[in-house]
């Protein structure tokens, strides 16, 4: 009889990953996050129409670029009068940080992740990336779990954004009754599992550092994408150093 390698008697006990299940793991692990991703979405929508955003405009906003952060810019920046070009090239910059998330991901995937990474990562956020991350550690099936993840977000977003539309005049605002402080406090609690060892504290309070400083010369368009590349650049010299 031939004998079966190392290799391969691994390889046939690797149960396959349940495609559906694990998207479904992932729609419900982001489903706690929807108290803090409400008002946020709710608070750029009705931003966005007080700066002068049709209702369309609005909603194909949260469609298309779904991103907080870049939203919040376009709209601030369209108030301003800015250029189209300058606010097109600010947002891009704000987002290359995702370019981090997926290079991050990649690496953990296994080589013929199903669905393909491309499809979960048009709906990946900071916090479908955190939840992703906590996922990788213990779980197969990372690209599912991440598509999963984003569209539980993409989903609430959007809804959220067509309630700023349609009744966002009638809302309380989010920072008079406190709700204004459940997005950050999400990336918090998201962020806290993952800082177990002494480079990964380092490394998130270097991060801290280095955007409370960016901010005081740069906006936080431009801060926040330069500070998480300041961060993990710094996170792979100490690491590196410390390997050899």
């Amino acid at each position: 009889m031939p004998s079966s390698s190392p290799t391969s008697i691994e390889a046939d006990n690797i149960q396959p990953v349940d495609t559906l299940q694990t998207f479904r793991r992932g729609f419900l692990a982001a489903m706690p996050l929807w108290p803090g991703v409400v008002p946020f979405a709710v608070a750029i929508a009705v931003a966005a129409r007080a700066t002068g955003f049709s209702a369309v405009e609005t909603q194909l906003l949260s469609l298309t670029v779904f991103a907080g952060a870049a939203q919040a810019t376009i709209v601030s920046m369209t108030a301003s009068g800015a250029a189209a070009v300058s606010v097109a090239f600010t947002t891009i910059l704000l987002n290359l940080r995702h370019l981090l998330y997926g290079m991050v991901l990649r690496r953990l995937m296994d080589p013929h992740e199903r669905p393909r990474p491309e499809v979960g990562g048009a709906v990946l956020t900071d916090a479908g990336f955190g939840l992703t991350i906590q996922h990788a550690r213990e779980h197969r099936g990372i690209s599912a779990f991440m598509l999963g993840s984003g569209a539980s977000l993409y989903l609430i977003w959007n809804l959220a954004t067509l309630a700023g539309i349609l009744f966002g005049s009638a809302l309380p605002d989010p920072e008079k009754i406190g709700l204004a402080f459940l997005f950050p406090l999400t990336f918090i609690a998201l962020l806290r599992p993952l800082v177990e060892t002494r480079l990964a504290v380092g490394v998130a309070v270097f991060a801290a550092v280095l955007m409370l400083v960016l901010t005081q010369f740069l906006s936080g368009g431009v801060a926040l994408p330069l500070a998480s590349c300041g961060a993990a650049l710094f996170g792979t010299v100490v690491e590196t150093r410390a390997r050899r």
